[in-house]
């Protein structure tokens, strides 16, 4: 894997990955304050506007950190690939989730939000993103297809 920029968002994500692996679990404030503004985005994007959206990001995103914790994310795009791909698999509220992901999609705000947030994924997690959002496989049929 190339080098990161020790600033970019992504270094920073290796490294609390890395003190989550290690059983700091004050890393968790860390994950909380990288990822918890495209996470709400993604949620709102995939069940709506909803009072339960905050807490439907503090349940991801704790489970994600268990999930470090545990040693089953090995690093900062593998966090960022868990935490979108929980999101993707949410009950939409009734709502067509492929229709809320795209509404008012092409809107400035919306487009820059989407591309700095995927643009910290590494090539081969942005093919997985990609094939999971836009082409709608599975979670598993899209890491294996990407493997």
């Amino acid at each position: 894997m190339p080098a990161r920029d020790p600033g970019s968002q992504a270094h920073q994500l290796d490294g609390v990955v890395l003190n989550l692996q290690q059983g700091d679990r004050r890393s968790v404030a860390d994950l909380f304050e990288l990822l918890s503004s495209g996470a709400h985005f993604f949620v709102r994007r995939t069940v709506g506007d909803s009072p339960e959206n905050a807490e439907i990001v503090r349940r991801v995103l704790l489970e994600a950190a268990q999930a470090a914790l545990d040693g089953r994310i090995r690093d900062g795009a593998e966090m960022s690939n868990y935490v979108l791909t929980t999101i993707r698999e949410l009950p939409s509220n009734g709502q067509d989730p492929v229709r809320v992901a795209t509404d008012n999609f092409e809107s400035p705000e919306n487009m820059h939000s989407m591309s700095e947030i995927v643009s910290l994924l590494p090539a081969r997690d942005r093919e997985v993103v990609r094939r999971f959002y836009a082409l709608g496989q599975s979670r598993s049929e899209s890491a294996r297809t990407c493997a």
